[in-house]
């Protein structure tokens, strides 16, 4: 566990307190004007995603006309959305650790199911993963922020003797990550990376209780500043929207208190040179609760952010709500259109002839009986519209820039397309398949790098505060291995093991990667079999040194070559699925040559170059020849002789 001072507040001089609070008063205000418009776009966005019509009736072109909203936006989220968590969460482990170097190769499987343990009983990656993606994929940003946290409650639990009793027991004791909605997100306008902007910070809310709370270690808030703070409402713009959507309505008035925890690059102690510390703020009353410096080794802040689609230099990405929203109008109107057309088409105006007996104002409805002299010329009916079947091909223009612009066609909805050859084979429709998700992929490699960093950023709290004996709980004696890795230096220990998402992408769906795994093993056959000729060659005590050694370097060929090969299929861990073939020919070529050498040949060293393989006995001297030349046994017909 880390010393317990790494919490102690810092004391600045009221002058350089006062200075802070203007920096931080001033900063957060022009993010606030800033990005106001930008306010109005996610709640239009969250609109838009609950795809509600609009209250009243409405009466163009005629009273009553069709009041419904194609939720176009909705629906290409929940698509997109499925198939990312899907990808995501779909192969265990969640995270894959990767050695960077061959030290710490014995190392990497245990942490990597250390790991996986954390993501599923503590970290609760999924119920993160979830409100993350899918803000991701509607507004276009999203964000994460993972702190350690040591929850200590007094409640009912077992006791030492074994009876049930109340006690203080560790309900939390590990890194939390959290889903931080966009709105309580603050960083600073241009600047695009969390770890490198001069400060970032959210909002955050604790009751009356939870605030007296944190005036006793190991927060230590100023007492005079909780003491100041005023509760506020919780209906932000954006929550208040989500209430009137959704239909919630808050009975009650909560006692709540909001404040910002800051992550803040600044100068405390007057060196002319920037530390990194965490100040809580109250925007309200401008009073700074707590100071302290930032509580990891390497200064990583807690903060993950993905994109959807990136902007270039910017903060915030683009989500489909942006996207879609002008195609998504115009489809609802067309589709509006369609209907008050079939409407139109199928309702009749009546024609009467003036003193035919009909009064004025007459109701028609079925079963009515009109008494009529000549009923053909009295009364007669005329269509009110006709049907256009153009408005059907403009609602198709409609919808396939709306699958260009996203990437999301009928075929990854498992619906027939049209535009899709019938009987199209199998193969060409993999295909089709794999071209049509690189779009996706695009936006999938983002979210798997913003996890991936997640997971690194776990295994580096786990590390710094390491709490003791939790890794051979998890892994069995292989947690001493965790342990070792945790005692690298930080700075050192990302040039060790890495952290990876295991899912790679959506284009290889379950057909797909039965036939590259099939196509894998029939190159690996050929590949293993190769090298079996060779090693029998090793063993052959009529084969010379040079042919020897050419089949080591041509073993370290193939086996590169076929490395790499596992690598553009994915294969995370080659070193299973390639063994060291040069070593273990060098040991055959050993054996082969103390097995006997060709009749009245000396001994000889092997070729120059050949790393690891000793001196070849049995083999003559002089260079190799063909037929007849010296070192060799010649057939008696003067042709080649056989190898083996």
């Amino acid at each position: 566990m880390p010393a317990p001072d790494i919490y102690k507040p810092i004391r600045l001089v009221e002058s350089e307190a006062a200075k802070l609070k203007r920096y931080l008063a001033e900063e957060v205000s022009a993010v606030e004007e800033g990005r106001s418009a930008m306010v109005e776009e996610w709640k239009q966005a969250i609109e838009d995603y609950e795809a509600q019509p609009p209250t009243g009736s409405r009466d163009f072109p005629f009273e009553g006309a069709a009041n419904f909203v194609i939720p176009t936006i909705a629906t290409t989220v929940d698509a997109i959305f499925a198939r990312e968590i899907n990808t995501v969460f779909a192969l265990r482990p969640l995270w894959t650790v990767q050695p960077l170097n061959s030290r710490w190769l014995r190392h990497a499987k245990p942490t990597e199911q250390f790991l996986e343990w954390a993501q599923s009983s503590v970290l609760r990656m999924y119920d993160v993963a979830w409100p993350w993606y899918l803000e991701t994929t509607k507004i276009g940003t999203g964000f994460v922020k993972m702190p350690w946290v040591e929850d200590v409650r007094h409640q009912l639990t077992y006791l030492p003797d074994g009876s049930v009793g109340f006690a203080d027991t560790v309900y939390h004791l590990g890194p939390r990550p959290d889903y931080v909605p966009i709105q309580d997100m603050y960083l600073p306008d241009g600047d695009w990376d969390v770890q490198e902007a001069p400060w970032i910070g959210n909002k955050f809310r604790l009751t009356a209780n939870q605030l007296k709370s944190r005036k006793k270690p190991p927060f230590s808030y100023e007492g005079a500043a909780v003491d100041a703070m005023q509760a506020v409402d919780l209906k932000d713009p954006i929550r208040a929207r989500r209430d009137q959507l959704e239909g919630f309505a808050r009975s009650r008035t909560y006692e709540v208190f909001e404040l910002m925890e800051l992550w803040v690059n600044w100068d405390v102690n007057g060196d002319g040179v920037d530390e990194s510390i965490v100040v809580t703020w109250d925007q309200a009353t401008e009073a700074i609760l707590r100071i302290i410096y930032a509580p990891v080794v390497d200064g990583h802040r807690p903060y993950h952010k993905a994109c959807f689609t990136r902007r270039e230099g910017r903060a915030y990405g683009i989500g489909v709500a942006r996207m879609l929203r002008q195609l998504a109008e115009a489809i609802t109107t067309q589709f509006r259109q369609f209907v008050d057309n079939a409407t139109l088409a199928n309702t009749r105006i009546w024609k009467a002839r003036r003193g035919a007996g009909i009064k004025r104002g007459q109701k028609l409805y079925p079963g009515k009986v009109l008494f009529l002299a000549d009923p053909k010329n009295d009364l007669m009916g005329e269509q009110l519209g006709d049907i256009y079947n153009s408005q059907l091909s403009v609602l198709g223009g409609l919808r396939e820039a709306a699958e260009r612009r996203t990437g999301l066609s009928d075929v990854h909805l498992g619906i027939e397309s049209p535009r899709v050859v019938n009987r199209m084979p199998a193969t060409n429709m993999l295909s089709l398949l794999q071209e049509g998700n690189r779009r996706f992929d695009l936006t999938i490699r983002d979210l798997r790098h913003a996890t991936a960093g997640v997971g690194e950023a776990a295994l580096a709290l786990y590390q710094q505060y390491r709490p003791a004996g939790i890794a051979y709980n998890v892994v069995g004696p292989d947690g001493g291995l965790v342990e070792a890795a945790w005692q690298i230096p930080r700075e050192r220990f990302k040039g060790q093991l890495s952290v990876v998402v295991t899912a790679t992408s959506q284009a290889n769906n379950r057909e797909l990667e039965k036939q590259s795994l099939t196509q894998l093993m029939q190159q690996a056959g050929v590949y293993y079999t190769k090298m079996v000729e060779l090693a029998a060659l090793m063993v052959n005590p009529n084969v010379p040194g040079e042919v020897r050694a050419l089949g080591i370097e041509i073993s370290k060929g193939a086996g590169e070559l076929f490395r790499r090969l596992l690598q553009a299929y994915a294969v995370q861990d080659t070193d299973s699925f390639v063994p060291d073939v040069p070593r273990i020919l060098g040991t055959l070529a050993t054996r082969g040559g103390s097995n006997g050498g060709v009749a009245g040949a000396e001994g000889r060293p092997a070729p120059a170059g050949v790393a690891g393989l000793p001196a070849v006995p049995g083999m003559g001297g002089g260079p190799a020849m063909v037929g007849g030349a010296e070192g060799r046994r010649p057939g008696g017909n003067g042709e080649r002789p056989e190898l083996g």
